[in-house]
């Protein structure tokens, strides 16, 4: 089945990485990458990303005195303020983003242009269900160049789609990839002799749709990325992905769900 290039990139439309920046004692420059999902739900506009980089943001700025939280072109230099919530068990933390305009990215390909907020168009939240079709994108490490003086890098995305749901509990769902039947796009040229195209860590934060009745659902997002295993001789990539129910209408996060 031939997938047009707008469907390949919705999951990248909806998502951006987030770089966290600061120098050491001796001004040596470091950054950290991560991927951040936009959410519109009725008229508040927010940040998703791994509670993980949150705590990592939290602990560079107590360490170093001062660290830059960089996500869709700009600094969020007010992000305390912003701040939402942060629960440790789904990994998730949220961010106000609030009269901020997302402006198209800077490159050729029309289809990776679109940067916006998703904007449910069923009732929220869209509850994910084992053998659902799911696809979702973000921003490897394997797809990042790094600047000279690594004061900055240049970003790709990988999207992966139609990979099949294979378990469902009550904060989580897990999807794997059959290497021998993966879609993706945006990245680099498949080679079957280069490891690196089947390197998918740094999809950590990023959005997981379902495409249903000819509408798009936000179902998850992406918690961890497990590795891969072989299952009777075909290599099987696993993923988890925090339920998007984890999320509430306000922002907030649940933080009475358990496994």
């Amino acid at each position: 089945m031939e997938i047009s290039e707008e469907y390949q990139s919705l999951p990248v439309n909806y998502c951006d990485p987030i770089v966290l920046l600061w120098e050491d004692e001796s001004s040596n420059p470091h950054f950290f990458t991560a991927t951040g999902t936009y959410i519109q739900l009725g008229s508040r506009f927010i940040l998703v990303t791994n509670a993980h980089v949150y705590r990592e943001f939290e602990r560079v700025r107590q360490v170093f005195g001062r660290a830059v939280f960089h996500v869709g072109g700009r600094d969020l230099r007010d992000i305390d303020s912003r701040f939402i919530d942060l629960d440790e068990g789904s990994d998730l933390a949220t961010i106000d983003l609030g009269g901020v305009t997302l402006t198209p990215r800077d490159t050729a390909r029309a289809a990776l242009q679109t940067r916006s907020f998703f904007n449910p168009a069923t009732p929220w939240p869209a509850e994910a269900s084992v053998d659902d079709i799911v696809s979702f994108g973000g921003w490897p490490g394997v797809l990042r160049r790094n600047e000279f003086d690594n004061r900055g890098a240049e970003f790709n995305p990988y999207t992966i789609t139609n990979v099949p749901i294979t378990g469902v509990t009550l904060d989580s769902f897990r999807a794997r990839v059959d290497r021998r039947n993966v879609t993706y796009s945006f990245g680099r040229t498949r080679n079957d002799e280069d490891e690196a195209d089947f390197d998918f860590r740094g999809f950590s934060g990023a959005p997981v749709l379902r495409r249903r009745n000819d509408i798009t659902e936000l179902v998850g997002i992406v918690m961890e990325y497990l590795g891969f295993m072989a299952d009777s001789d075909v290599l099987v990539d696993t993923f988890v992905m925090t339920n998007a129910s984890s999320i509430k209408n306000d922002g907030t996060l649940r933080h009475d769900i358990r496994r």
